[in-house]
């Protein structure tokens, strides 16, 4: 086998190598002189060396060598001596500070910290005494924390000969010509340039070629010690010693072409060698093979056209399969086959219709249903990715048209940018396939629905969110705004209430402090369907309990409601409240309304997951009632009836947590708010210190293993990504196909971490599509790198107790795999563990619990009933149960080695029947 190389400079590559073994970056500068190489002049020699140094030399330590040693040779560039071979030359070095016009005696320096920049002098000698020196700058610096890439120097079209082998293994220092690195020695690995990827490049060291091919394009990786990598790419051609070649070269072509002749050019021509792809050959090279084409319905097998171009003068616009031909020097052929689309004019694509109140709610629009203006509509060509935006005019009007100058079949899509929080029943998008080089026209119209009955009606919307909550960091709120109806609403503005441990320290808009946390942000007017945002940036103090939940309020103003108060509304309204002091927890009712509640309500009080009171109240306009708790740092929720037929907004459920201490986290989202019109949102999450970058997260999150919701609770859920990858993600696409027990037609869509375009699909599938989001990876900005987004959806009427609900979606980044959240459910049912301490159900029944506390082992004692067969439960705080015991007679030993210590509570079941419940304390 032998190996020709393209040629190099001797001094050059001399050069290299000699300061690759030092690990130097460096730069030299070559001076072209007239020398004077007569022997002649020798006897006797006057002439000093024509000196060439290095002007810039970057010289690193090396990892667990402490000393740096410079010699003088190290900066020599090519000197060279009338008289004196190069091999005998002398070297000397000195500090510039040092420099007297003496010749030192020193022929290296030591160094031995850094980095530092240091001035030096080289001396260059011949054997007659003649001497010159020139100045030099040298940079020396450490390498601790390496970060500077290796050099990667390949050969270019190498050559190889195999005689008699159908194999020939490359080694990737066979293509290596000299690659170094500023540290440290380097590896080599090598492999198809093809199958190159720079994020997960090849780690053999050798490359297997075979006979298929005659030239092979190839990858050197080049790594330091510090993992640094370069890349460089070299062609390699192996001469098989192809003395009997039948085999015919391999390429491919593309499914079709283009070719526009818009300004009639008389004879424009087609190019067999522009349609074959990566043409390769076992023996002869890419650029001696032969190239030809013919239409397909001329194709006769075996038999290559002798054309190697089309002339397309005389061909009428269309599509016209074509097979094109590449042969060897051997004369062996293949072929393959595609499409050419040509035409004279370009494909044209236009659409026109309305966008309009869809009040009827069938998505046609009909007489009396009114146009929208200024809504946004889109046309975007999947093939170009070009997109037109235009807006409805005052009738509700649009047209738009794309003008598409390759002529391949073209699809395009046209929507209209929906309002978060309007509906979602008709379609926002369609698609439609255009032939190429036609005109085509097309009508469609898209409808909105509302929420209210009068689309007319002012009706304005708020929501509130953040994609986390971190513990001791800065984070930021998205408010988010819209009015929801076709009239323009003026003085609109939004206040904002922060929980006590959230430290206000800025706004993307100004905002005046009303008393406390309490925040108040001017909007202004907002046009028919026109919405806005704006960013609260809060601290989670430090001093706030790990996993303690934070709520946040939005209520937008005008709140008007359009619908009227049903006629059996008494004027009443309640509204409930809560606080923490050194005394307790405290509980507020409260009558806010204008008029006395004829009849008395009921409230009830949950202490963590176990009822814990239930009792009537009745209030006077005015009037308020304080119920007060211990604080004993359980999660206290008060949950009182509002007065029928009130059609505003009076908070009438309220938590406090952590009062007394933290003794159980996440219980404040278990239970429904019941908050909410539209024009207010209520945000409750726990400060976390990490968090799953990629999850489906859903409210209320339910009571125990099951999930526990009421029949008819709306739900909120939220997805949160975040790119991990190692470039931005231009595109963020997320799919969440909705349960057949969700109600369609009650989605909203809200806040979000950036703009989106919402839409449902077939098959119930809601698509949340974030374009041009430029979403940085986490390893160049990682605050930055998350994203999240929010909607709401009530369940269908009256879902039967043992429905469950699941729901989880996938997040697609850029063309990257989907990326799967995990799943999260709710069963209907009842929501609550309805137990209190202690509470014998059965008067003639007593039941004593001792030791309680205990720490291994309790035992209950069961007096007043006849047992045939018992059942001791054991459920957590979360209603969980941990442990099931079944019994006869009147004692039961309760062992609970494997549970952790904490509060816990019981039920005892006899003969089928719930006799008791209480708690129990494992110390």
């Amino acid at each position: 086998m032998e190996k020709t190389l393209h040629q190099k400079s001797i001094i050059v590559n001399k050069l290299f190598k000699n300061l690759y073994s030092k690990a130097f970056v460096f730069c030299f500068l070559i001076i072209l002189s007239s020398l004077s190489l007569n022997a002649q002049n020798c006897d006797p020699d006057t002439e000093a060396p024509a000196i060439l140094c290095i002007v810039g030399l970057q010289a690193d330590f090396q990892d667990g060598i402490p000393i740096l040693q410079i010699w003088g040779s190290d900066l020599d560039a090519g000197t060279v001596d009338n008289c004196t071979a190069t091999e005998d030359l002398q070297f000397r070095i000195q500090l510039s500070e040092n420099f007297d016009d003496n010749v030192p005696n020193t022929q290296s320096l030591s160094f031995v910290t850094g980095p530092q920049l240091v001035e030096v002098v080289v001396w260059v000698g011949d054997v007659a005494g003649n001497w010159d020196y020139c100045s030099a700058t040298l940079s020396i610096a450490t390498c601790e924390g390496d970060a500077i890439t290796p050099v990667a120097i390949c050969g270019d079209q190498l050559t190889f000969v195999v005689d008699e082998s159908d194999e020939f293994l490359l080694l990737a220092d066979e293509i290596d010509e000299g690659s170094y690195d500023n540290c440290s020695d380097v590896t080599l690995a090598i492999g198809f340039l093809g199958e190159f990827d720079q994020y997960n490049p090849p780690t053999t060291t050798e490359l297997l070629l075979t006979n298929e091919a005659a030239q092979f394009d190839v990858v050197l990786v080049v790594t330091d010690a510090a993992d640094n990598q370069n890349f460089c790419f070299s062609t390699v051609n192996v001469d098989w010693g192809c003395s009997e070649d039948e085999v015919a070269p391999q390429f491919g072509c593309p499914n079709s072409i283009s070719y526009l002749n818009q300004d009639n050019l008389p004879n424009p021509k087609l190019w067999a060698e522009d349609l074959a792809t990566d043409a390769v050959d076992n023996c002869t090279l890419s650029e001696n093979l032969s190239y030809s084409i013919e239409f397909s319905a001329d194709f006769v097998e075996n038999d290559p056209p002798a054309d190697d171009f089309f002339s397309l003068g005389e061909l009428p616009a269309g599509a016209y399969p074509v097979t094109v031909w590449v042969g060897d020097e051997s004369g062996n052929w293949d072929y393959c086959e595609s499409i050419l689309y040509y035409s004279t004019a370009p494909t044209v694509m236009k659409v026109g219709g309305y966008v309009f109140a869809d009040t009827l709610s069938n998505c046609n629009m009909d007489a009396e249903e009114d146009g929208i203006a200024g809504r946004a509509v889109y046309l975007k060509n999947l093939q170009s990715g070009t997109v037109h935006i235009t807006e409805t005019d005052l009738l509700g009007y649009y047209e738009v048209t794309d003008t598409f100058y390759q002529l391949q079949p073209t699809m395009y899509e046209l929507g209209v940018l929906n309002t978060p929080g309007s509906g979602l029943d008709c379609e926002m998008t369609v698609t439609y396939d255009v032939s190429p080089g036609t005109t085509s026209e097309f009508e469609k119209d898209f409808g909105f629905g509302f929420e209210q009955e009068d689309p007319y009606c002012q009706l304005l919307a708020v929501d509130i969110g953040t994609g986390a909550l971190r513990h001791c960091f800065e984070n930021q709120y998205q408010v988010f705004y819209c009015n929801n109806s076709l009239s323009e609403v003026e003085d609109i503005y939004v206040e904002v209430d922060l929980d006590e441990w959230l430290e206000l320290t800025g706004s993307s808009i100004p905002g005046i402090n009303i008393e406390d946390n309490l925040y108040r942000f001017d909007i202004g007017t907002l046009a028919p369907l026109d919405c806005g945002s704006f960013t609260i940036d809060v601290f989670v103090s430090c001093e706030a309990e790990l996993g303690l939940t934070h709520c946040a309020e939005a209520h937008i103003f005008p709140d008007d409601p359009c619908e009227e108060p049903e006629d059996v509304w008494s004027g009443a309204i309640v509204e409930v409240s809560g606080f923490c002091d050194d005394e307790g927890v405290h509980m507020v009712i409260e009558n806010v309304g204008t008029a006395d509640m004829p009849v008395q309500r009921n409230y009830i009080v949950v202490e963590d997951v176990v009822m814990f009171s239930s009792a009537p109240f009745q209030l006077d306009a005015g009037m308020d009632m304080q119920i007060d708790f211990p604080a004993n740092g359980s999660t206290w929720r008060l949950e009182a009836e509002q007065e029928p037929g009130f059609t505003g907004y009076s908070p009438n459920a309220v938590a406090i947590e952590g009062c007394g201490g933290l003794d159980m986290t996440g219980l404040v989202n278990i239970f429904d708010f019941n908050d909410e019109p539209g024009y207010v949102s209520v945000d409750c999450q726990p400060n976390v210190s990490s968090f799953d970058p990629n999850d489906k997260q859903a409210f209320p999150t339910g009571y125990g293993n099951a999930n526990f919701i009421e029949a008819n609770t709306e739900i909120e859920y939220m997805i949160r990504f975040q790119n991990t990858g190692t470039a931005p993600a231009f595109k963020v696409i997320l799919l969440d196909t909705l349960s057949e027990y969700l109600d369609l037609s009650t989605l909203q869509t809200g806040v979000s971490s950036h703009p989106y375009r919402a839409e449902l699909l077939d098959g119930n599938v809601l698509k949340f599509s974030f374009e041009g989001i430029i979403l940085p990876d986490s390893t160049t900005n990682e605050p930055a790198s998350h994203g999240f987004v929010k909607f709401k959806i009530n369940q269908i009427p009256e879902n039967p107790d043992g429905t469950i609900i699941l729901n989880r979606a996938g997040i697609y980044f850029d063309a990257n795999p989907v990326v799967m959240t995990n799943t999260v459910m709710h069963t209907i049912g009842q929501h609550f563990i309805t137990v209190n301490t202690g509470e014998v159900l059965l008067p003639e029944v007593d039941v004593r619990v001792y030791p309680n506390p205990y720490r291994e082992e309790t035992t209950f004692y069961i007096e007043g009933v006849n047992i045939e067969s018992g059942e001791l439960q054991l459920f957590n705080r979360l209603g969980q149960l941990m442990q099931s015991k079944p019994f006869e007679g009147k004692r039961v030993k309760l062992e609970s080695f494997h549970l952790s210590s904490g509060l816990y509570y019981y039920k005892l079941n006899v003969n089928g029947q719930l006799i008791n419940s209480g708690k129990i304390v494992k110390e």
